[in-house]
C-alpha cells in the first residue's frame, strides 16, 4: 500500500431508508393491488442494487405488529444520517392505517427534518419514487 492509499478516506454513500410494512406479519389486503407479500419480500432483495446505481446505500425499517413503532422509528432515525426516506404504499394508500403515516411522517418531519420524504404507490417504483427527489428534487409537471 502506498502512501496516498495508506491515507485515503472514503466518503460514506448517502442513506436511502425504506419504511414499510414487515411482509411476513401484514396481511396480503395491506398492500396495494396485486402486491402480495412475496412481491414486497422480491421489491426488497432487489433494491440495494438498484439504490448502489443512484449512488445511495439502503437501509429497511420494517413495521411489525408491536406497540412500540414510533419509539422504534425513532430510535431508527436517531442511528442514522438519512439523505431520503421512503414511506410505503402498504402504509399510506390503507385508510387503517393513517394514524401510523402520521406518526410515521411527524417522526421523520422532527427527528430527520433534512432528510426528503417521498413515497412509492408499491415494490415496483421505489426507485423512480426515490428518483424524484435524488439527487435533486425534480420539478414538479404542470396539471
Amino acid at each position: 500500500m502506498n502512501a496516498t492509499e495508506e491515507h485515503a478516506t472514503t466518503t460514506p454513500k448517502p442513506v436511502a431508508l425504506i419504511v414499510g410494512l414487515d411482509p411476513a406479519g401484514a396481511p396480503d389486503s395491506y398492500f396495494p393491488d396485486d402486491d402480495t407479500s412475496d412481491a414486497v419480500e422480491r421489491g426488497i432483495r432487489e433494491l440495494p442494487g438498484a439504490a448502489d446505481g443512484l449512488g445511495l446505500a439502503l437501509d429497511t425499517f420494517l413495521i411489525d405488529r408491536t406497540d412500540d413503532i414510533d419509539a422504534r422509528f425513532r430510535q431508527k432515525l436517531a442511528g442514522g444520517d438519512f439523505a431520503i426516506i421512503v414511506i410505503g404504499a402498504g402504509i399510506r394508500l390503507q385508510p387503517a392505517l393513517t394514524h401510523l403515516l402520521e406518526t410515521l411522517v411527524n417522526c421523520v418531519r422532527t427527528n430527520s427534518p433534512r432528510s426528503a420524504i417521498c413515497f412509492n404507490t408499491g415494490p415496483e417504483d421505489t426507485i423512480e419514487a426515490i428518483r424524484r427527489w435524488w439527487p435533486s428534487l425534480t420539478p414538479v409537471p404542470a396539471l
